[in-house]
Protein backbone atom coordinates (compact mmCIF):
# COMPACT_ATOMS: atom_id res chain seq x y z
CA UNK A 1 0.00 0.00 0.00
CA UNK A 2 1.48 3.31 -1.00
CA UNK A 3 1.92 6.23 1.36
CA UNK A 4 -1.09 8.17 0.04
CA UNK A 5 -3.44 5.21 0.42
CA UNK A 6 -2.12 4.53 3.95
CA UNK A 7 -2.76 8.16 4.90
CA UNK A 8 -6.34 8.03 3.60
CA UNK A 9 -6.97 4.74 5.40
CA UNK A 10 -5.69 6.09 8.72
CA UNK A 11 -7.72 9.27 8.32
CA UNK A 12 -10.86 7.27 7.54
CA UNK A 13 -10.31 5.10 10.62
CA UNK A 14 -9.75 8.20 12.79
CA UNK A 15 -12.94 9.92 11.68
CA UNK A 16 -14.91 6.69 11.99
CA UNK A 17 -13.61 6.32 15.55
CA UNK A 18 -14.53 9.93 16.40
CA UNK A 19 -17.92 9.44 14.82
CA UNK A 20 -18.58 6.35 16.90
CA UNK A 21 -17.40 8.13 20.01
CA UNK A 22 -19.74 11.05 19.26
CA UNK A 23 -22.65 8.64 18.76
CA UNK A 24 -21.83 6.93 22.05
CA UNK A 25 -21.64 10.26 23.87
CA UNK A 26 -25.00 11.33 22.48
CA UNK A 27 -26.57 8.36 24.21
CA UNK A 28 -25.37 9.49 27.63
CA UNK A 29 -28.44 10.25 29.81
CA UNK A 30 -29.04 13.93 30.43
CA UNK A 31 -28.93 15.20 33.99
CA UNK A 32 -32.08 16.44 35.72
CA UNK A 33 -33.42 19.92 34.99
CA UNK A 34 -34.51 22.28 37.74
CA UNK A 35 -36.73 25.29 38.08
CA UNK A 36 -37.33 27.84 40.82
CA UNK A 37 -40.40 27.35 42.99
CA UNK A 38 -41.67 30.10 45.27
CA UNK A 39 -43.26 29.15 48.58
CA UNK A 40 -45.11 31.51 50.88
CA UNK A 41 -42.98 31.97 53.99
CA UNK A 42 -44.47 34.87 55.91
CA UNK A 43 -47.72 36.85 55.92
CA UNK A 44 -48.21 39.95 58.04
CA UNK A 45 -51.62 41.58 58.39
CA UNK A 46 -51.85 45.01 59.97
CA UNK A 47 -55.32 46.25 60.96
CA UNK A 48 -56.14 49.89 61.66
CA UNK A 49 -58.84 51.76 63.54
CA UNK A 50 -60.31 55.06 62.38
CA UNK A 51 -62.41 57.56 64.32
CA UNK A 52 -63.52 61.16 64.19
CA UNK A 53 -62.50 63.71 66.78
CA UNK A 54 -64.97 66.55 67.31
CA UNK A 55 -63.98 70.09 68.38
CA UNK A 56 -65.98 72.86 70.07
CA UNK A 57 -65.80 75.05 66.97
CA UNK A 58 -67.76 72.40 65.05
CA UNK A 59 -64.85 71.04 63.05
CA UNK A 60 -63.83 67.39 62.99
CA UNK A 61 -60.63 65.53 62.35
CA UNK A 62 -60.25 61.92 61.24
CA UNK A 63 -57.75 60.10 63.43
CA UNK A 64 -56.43 56.57 63.02
CA UNK A 65 -53.92 54.16 64.46
CA UNK A 66 -52.72 50.59 64.51
CA UNK A 67 -55.25 48.21 66.08
CA UNK A 68 -53.57 44.79 65.90
CA UNK A 69 -51.11 42.85 63.78
CA UNK A 70 -51.01 39.16 62.86
CA UNK A 71 -47.80 37.45 61.74
CA UNK A 72 -48.05 34.02 60.10
CA UNK A 73 -44.85 31.99 59.61
CA UNK A 74 -44.69 28.94 57.33
CA UNK A 75 -42.11 26.12 57.54
CA UNK A 76 -41.47 23.31 55.04
CA UNK A 77 -39.83 19.88 55.10
CA UNK A 78 -37.21 18.54 52.68
CA UNK A 79 -39.97 17.61 50.20
CA UNK A 80 -41.28 21.20 50.27
CA UNK A 81 -44.47 20.13 52.02
CA UNK A 82 -45.83 22.42 54.72
CA UNK A 83 -44.56 21.16 58.07
CA UNK A 84 -45.62 23.94 60.47
CA UNK A 85 -47.63 27.14 60.60
CA UNK A 86 -47.28 29.41 63.60
CA UNK A 87 -48.65 32.89 64.23
CA UNK A 88 -48.41 35.81 66.60
CA UNK A 89 -51.04 38.46 67.34
CA UNK A 90 -49.88 41.84 68.67
CA UNK A 91 -52.48 44.27 70.05
CA UNK A 92 -51.79 48.00 70.14
CA UNK A 93 -53.06 51.15 71.78
CA UNK A 94 -51.53 53.92 69.76
CA UNK A 95 -47.89 52.95 69.40
CA UNK A 96 -47.92 51.00 72.67
CA UNK A 97 -48.08 47.20 72.64
CA UNK A 98 -50.87 46.02 74.92
CA UNK A 99 -50.67 42.25 74.52
CA UNK A 100 -49.01 39.54 72.43
CA UNK A 101 -50.39 36.03 71.93
CA UNK A 102 -48.72 33.14 70.11
CA UNK A 103 -50.48 30.28 68.39
CA UNK A 104 -50.09 27.35 66.03
CA UNK A 105 -52.02 25.58 63.26
CA UNK A 106 -51.53 21.85 63.98
CA UNK A 107 -52.85 19.68 61.16
CA UNK A 108 -53.09 16.07 60.08
CA UNK A 109 -53.63 14.76 56.54
CA UNK A 110 -55.40 11.55 55.57
CA UNK A 111 -54.10 8.82 53.25
CA UNK A 112 -55.26 10.85 50.21
CA UNK A 113 -53.23 13.85 51.42
CA UNK A 114 -56.39 15.76 52.31
CA UNK A 115 -56.80 17.86 55.43
CA UNK A 116 -58.31 15.59 58.09
CA UNK A 117 -57.96 17.58 61.32
CA UNK A 118 -56.86 21.11 62.11
CA UNK A 119 -56.37 22.38 65.63
CA UNK A 120 -55.64 26.07 66.08
CA UNK A 121 -54.27 27.06 69.46
CA UNK A 122 -53.45 30.50 70.80
CA UNK A 123 -55.51 33.62 70.24
CA UNK A 124 -59.30 33.30 70.82
CA UNK A 125 -60.08 34.84 67.40
CA UNK A 126 -58.64 31.72 65.73
CA UNK A 127 -58.54 28.98 68.37
CA UNK A 128 -60.67 25.94 67.66
CA UNK A 129 -60.67 22.41 66.28
CA UNK A 130 -61.81 21.35 62.79
CA UNK A 131 -62.63 17.84 61.62
CA UNK A 132 -63.10 17.20 57.87
CA UNK A 133 -65.06 14.27 56.38
CA UNK A 134 -64.83 13.24 52.72
CA UNK A 135 -66.71 10.98 50.31
CA UNK A 136 -65.40 10.26 46.80
CA UNK A 137 -62.58 12.77 47.39
CA UNK A 138 -64.89 15.71 48.11
CA UNK A 139 -65.57 17.37 51.44
CA UNK A 140 -69.03 16.49 52.71
CA UNK A 141 -68.91 17.58 56.35
CA UNK A 142 -67.00 20.06 58.47
CA UNK A 143 -67.19 19.90 62.26
CA UNK A 144 -65.96 22.80 64.38
CA UNK A 145 -65.75 23.36 68.10
CA UNK A 146 -64.16 25.83 70.48
CA UNK A 147 -64.87 27.04 74.00
CA UNK A 148 -68.02 28.91 72.93
CA UNK A 149 -69.65 26.95 70.14
CA UNK A 150 -69.92 23.62 68.39
CA UNK A 151 -71.40 23.19 64.92
CA UNK A 152 -71.45 20.94 61.85
CA UNK A 153 -71.56 22.24 58.28
CA UNK A 154 -72.82 19.83 55.59
CA UNK A 155 -72.10 20.40 51.89
CA UNK A 156 -74.04 19.57 48.72
CA UNK A 157 -72.31 19.44 45.31
CA UNK A 158 -73.20 19.79 41.63
CA UNK A 159 -72.03 17.58 38.76
CA UNK A 160 -68.77 19.57 38.53
CA UNK A 161 -67.91 18.78 42.17
CA UNK A 162 -68.51 22.38 43.24
CA UNK A 163 -70.23 22.78 46.58
CA UNK A 164 -73.38 24.78 45.84
CA UNK A 165 -75.18 24.46 49.18
CA UNK A 166 -74.35 24.04 52.83
CA UNK A 167 -76.28 24.05 56.05
CA UNK A 168 -75.46 24.61 59.70
CA UNK A 169 -78.42 23.32 61.67
CA UNK A 170 -77.12 24.65 64.98
CA UNK A 171 -77.47 28.19 63.58
CA UNK A 172 -80.55 27.47 61.46
CA UNK A 173 -78.38 28.68 58.59
CA UNK A 174 -78.59 27.64 54.93
CA UNK A 175 -76.20 28.93 52.28
CA UNK A 176 -76.20 28.91 48.47
CA UNK A 177 -72.95 29.36 46.51
CA UNK A 178 -72.80 30.79 42.98
CA UNK A 179 -69.80 30.45 40.65
CA UNK A 180 -68.70 32.71 37.80
CA UNK A 181 -67.44 31.68 34.34
CA UNK A 182 -63.93 31.19 35.76
CA UNK A 183 -65.34 28.69 38.31
CA UNK A 184 -64.68 31.03 41.23
CA UNK A 185 -67.15 31.50 44.06
CA UNK A 186 -68.74 34.86 43.24
CA UNK A 187 -71.75 34.97 45.54
CA UNK A 188 -72.86 33.49 48.86
CA UNK A 189 -76.54 33.85 49.72
CA UNK A 190 -77.86 32.90 53.14
CA UNK A 191 -81.42 32.49 54.37
CA UNK A 192 -80.84 35.32 56.86
CA UNK A 193 -79.89 38.25 54.66
CA UNK A 194 -81.41 39.83 51.59
CA UNK A 195 -78.05 41.06 50.32
CA UNK A 196 -75.72 38.22 49.29
CA UNK A 197 -72.01 38.26 49.88
CA UNK A 198 -70.32 39.11 46.57
CA UNK A 199 -66.69 38.45 45.65
CA UNK A 200 -64.46 39.64 42.78
CA UNK A 201 -60.99 38.37 41.85
CA UNK A 202 -57.79 39.32 40.10
CA UNK A 203 -56.03 37.01 37.60
CA UNK A 204 -52.79 36.48 39.56
CA UNK A 205 -51.44 33.62 41.70
CA UNK A 206 -52.99 32.64 45.00
CA UNK A 207 -49.97 32.26 47.37
CA UNK A 208 -51.72 29.46 49.30
CA UNK A 209 -52.59 27.30 46.29
CA UNK A 210 -50.08 24.53 47.13
CA UNK A 211 -50.95 24.24 50.84
CA UNK A 212 -53.35 21.76 52.47
CA UNK A 213 -55.53 24.70 53.55
CA UNK A 214 -56.11 28.18 52.19
CA UNK A 215 -55.76 31.19 54.50
CA UNK A 216 -57.66 33.55 52.18
CA UNK A 217 -60.89 33.42 54.17
CA UNK A 218 -58.87 33.82 57.39
CA UNK A 219 -57.12 36.96 56.18
CA UNK A 220 -60.14 38.69 54.67
CA UNK A 221 -62.65 39.54 57.35
CA UNK A 222 -66.19 39.04 56.15
CA UNK A 223 -65.49 36.07 53.84
CA UNK A 224 -67.40 33.48 55.83
CA UNK A 225 -68.56 29.86 55.60
CA UNK A 226 -66.04 28.76 52.97
CA UNK A 227 -64.12 25.69 54.19
CA UNK A 228 -60.35 26.01 54.55
CA UNK A 229 -59.97 23.08 52.15
CA UNK A 230 -61.34 25.21 49.30
CA UNK A 231 -58.50 26.67 47.21
CA UNK A 232 -59.26 30.10 45.81
CA UNK A 233 -58.09 30.12 42.17
CA UNK A 234 -56.91 33.74 42.41
CA UNK A 235 -56.73 36.63 44.87
CA UNK A 236 -59.76 38.55 46.07
CA UNK A 237 -59.80 42.14 44.77
CA UNK A 238 -63.16 43.21 46.19
CA UNK A 239 -66.07 41.95 48.21
CA UNK A 240 -69.37 43.01 49.73
CA UNK A 241 -70.60 41.40 52.93
CA UNK A 242 -74.23 40.67 53.88
CA UNK A 243 -73.96 43.56 56.33
CA UNK A 244 -73.64 46.14 53.53
CA UNK A 245 -69.88 46.52 54.01
CA UNK A 246 -67.88 47.03 50.82
CA UNK A 247 -64.12 46.42 50.55
CA UNK A 248 -61.76 47.24 47.69
CA UNK A 249 -58.22 45.86 47.38
CA UNK A 250 -55.13 47.16 45.65
CA UNK A 251 -52.20 44.78 45.02
CA UNK A 252 -48.51 44.92 44.26
CA UNK A 253 -47.09 41.80 42.59
CA UNK A 254 -43.64 40.36 41.95
CA UNK A 255 -42.30 39.30 38.54
CA UNK A 256 -43.93 35.87 38.98
CA UNK A 257 -47.42 37.32 39.53
CA UNK A 258 -47.42 36.56 43.25
CA UNK A 259 -48.88 39.22 45.55
CA UNK A 260 -46.36 41.17 47.60
CA UNK A 261 -48.78 43.58 49.27
CA UNK A 262 -52.54 43.96 49.49
CA UNK A 263 -54.06 47.22 50.72
CA UNK A 264 -57.67 46.84 51.83
CA UNK A 265 -59.97 49.86 51.80
CA UNK A 266 -63.41 50.18 53.32
CA UNK A 267 -65.87 51.93 50.99
CA UNK A 268 -68.92 53.80 52.30
CA UNK A 269 -71.49 55.97 50.52
CA UNK A 270 -70.32 59.48 49.62
CA UNK A 271 -67.17 59.08 51.73
CA UNK A 272 -63.50 58.79 50.75
CA UNK A 273 -62.19 55.23 50.86
CA UNK A 274 -60.79 54.37 54.26
CA UNK A 275 -57.69 52.27 54.92
CA UNK A 276 -58.83 49.20 56.84
CA UNK A 277 -55.84 46.85 56.79
CA UNK A 278 -52.73 45.87 54.87
CA UNK A 279 -51.28 42.43 54.10
CA UNK A 280 -47.60 41.86 53.30
CA UNK A 281 -46.47 38.58 51.70
CA UNK A 282 -42.94 37.10 51.70
CA UNK A 283 -41.59 34.05 49.84
CA UNK A 284 -38.67 31.67 49.78
CA UNK A 285 -37.31 30.23 46.54
CA UNK A 286 -36.37 26.54 46.21
CA UNK A 287 -34.94 24.53 43.32
CA UNK A 288 -37.27 21.71 42.25
CA UNK A 289 -36.66 19.05 39.61
CA UNK A 290 -38.74 19.31 36.47
CA UNK A 291 -40.60 16.02 35.96
CA UNK A 292 -40.68 15.15 32.24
Amino acid sequence: MNKAVKTIAVASFFFAFVGCSSDDNSKTPEGPSFEDKQLISHVKSTYYWTDEEYYEDGTTQVISGKDYQIDFNFSYDDHLALSALTYKVTYYKGDEILKVTDGEFSFKLNAENQLQTLEITGDPMYAGTYLFTYANDILTKLEFKDNDQNFTQNFTYNAENQFIKSDIQAFNLNLDYTYNAQKQISKIQSNRNELPEQIEYDTQNNPFKDLPFDLTSVLFEGINYIPLTYTFPNNIKGFKTPYFDTYQLEYKYDENNNPLKATVYYISDNQPKELDYEIDYSYITKKVEIVK
